[in-house]
């Protein structure tokens, strides 16, 4: 059987932002991975940290003060968009980017660029296990 890990927008924690030539990233200290087996209902829950860079970077919207949290976001991979859940490994060039909702501030971050990329850091900790209701 195979394994899907798929990472997950809301409640994930950026510590900063960096911005390096033509590019843009999100450092999050705290970042939720929901992980199962292909064909299962039934998950389980991981926090790690990692970076989320988009490289050639349009921003649109205000880069927020950080750290801040996340109450959810949008990956656009292309003619793909995946609301709050996106499948690992995410390493796209293209038409890519993300649309962030950030808790406290009004209107979204909206990142667009060639290349849109989540490396993991650290060590993963497992959270829970999550039935289906």
């Amino acid at each position: 059987m195979a394994t899907r890990i798929e990472f997950s927008f809301p409640d994930a924690r950026i510590q900063r932002i960096e911005q390096t030539d033509g590019g843009l990233t999100l450092h999050l200290s705290e970042l939720f991975l929901f992980i199962s087996l292909t064909g299962s209902r039934e998950q389980t829950q991981w926090r790690q940290s990692g970076t989320l860079t988009v490289e050639q970077a349009e921003v649109e919207g205000l880069l927020p003060s950080c750290p801040c949290v996340l109450e959810g976001g949008d990956l656009h991979d292309h003619a793909f968009t995946y609301r709050d859940l996106a499948p690992l490994p995410i390493d796209s060039r293209g038409q890519v980017g993300c649309t962030l909702r950030i808790a406290g501030q009004a209107e979204p971050l909206v990142l667009r660029g060639e290349r849109i990329r989540l490396e993991l850091t650290g060590e993963r900790r497992y959270v829970g296990h999550v039935r289906p209701d």
